[in-house]
């Protein structure tokens, strides 16, 4: 399993997936962590998930003892995804610049890892873009690092299973081109990601932390 962009939970469809459901997670496996946080403009979303040994193996919804909270509050499972992918765990609207995850595998493995608002480059759509061309280079308030991904999509704002449009991107100048867009209304959702490798791991395994900067707004396409 791997990623839910909340945004797209908003406006697409959530289909149901399997995760394993041991009822008795053995204390020792060791499991990967995978973690992402969305920063929007004024608050952050957080999701979770865990898998087998490595971020290929199986993914397990956690018991006999294990929890994940971030920034104090124990995260809501869900165990469903949408298209991009999946996370079983998340938590919708927190608050702060500071995002802890504290995974307890049992009283004595506790693992605690956090990002920044800061460890990203932050992304704003200039409040002027209000319509967009086919062919035509928009720039966004952002120059991302090498050692980031930005990412330029369009949502239709009607029609349920409407296909959304992903930009070229130039990732040096912060650049972004659409093409063979139809005309209509759309949610301009531009991120900016950031991987970040989990510091405290369980024995055994590792973990990564996708980091978002994200921003959004309405636009038309002519």
């Amino acid at each position: 399993m791997r990623k839910i962009i909340y945004f797209a939970m908003a406006v697409m469809a959530v289909f149901a997936t399997s995760c394993n459901e041991d009822n008795n997670l053995d204390p020792t496996l060791p499991l990967y962590q995978h973690y992402e946080v969305d920063f929007y403009p004024k608050h952050a979303v957080a999701m979770a998930s865990f898998h087998k040994h490595t971020a290929q193996g199986d993914v397990v919804k956690l018991n006999n003892g294990a929890t994940i909270t971030v920034n104090g509050n124990k995260m809501a499972y869900y165990g469903v995804g949408d298209d991009e992918g999946y996370f079983d765990y998340s938590a919708n609207y927190v608050l702060g610049n500071e995002i802890t995850f504290v995974f307890t595998r049992s009283k004595d493995k506790v693992y605690t890892n956090s990002v920044s608002r800061s460890d990203v480059t932050t992304v704003v759509i200039p409040s002027s873009l209000n319509v967009i061309k086919n062919n035509v280079a928009y720039t966004v308030d952002c120059k991302p690092t090498g050692y980031e991904k930005l990412t330029a999509v369009l949502f239709p704002l009607v029609g349920a299973t409407a296909s959304s449009y992903v930009a070229t991107t130039n990732y040096v100048t912060g650049e972004f081109t659409f093409t063979n867009v139809p005309k209509g209304s759309y949610t301009l959702r531009v991120t900016n990601r950031r991987q970040i490798p989990t510091s405290q791991n369980d024995a055994g395994a590792s973990g990564l932390i996708d980091v978002y900067s994200v921003d959004s707004k309405n636009v038309r396409v002519e």
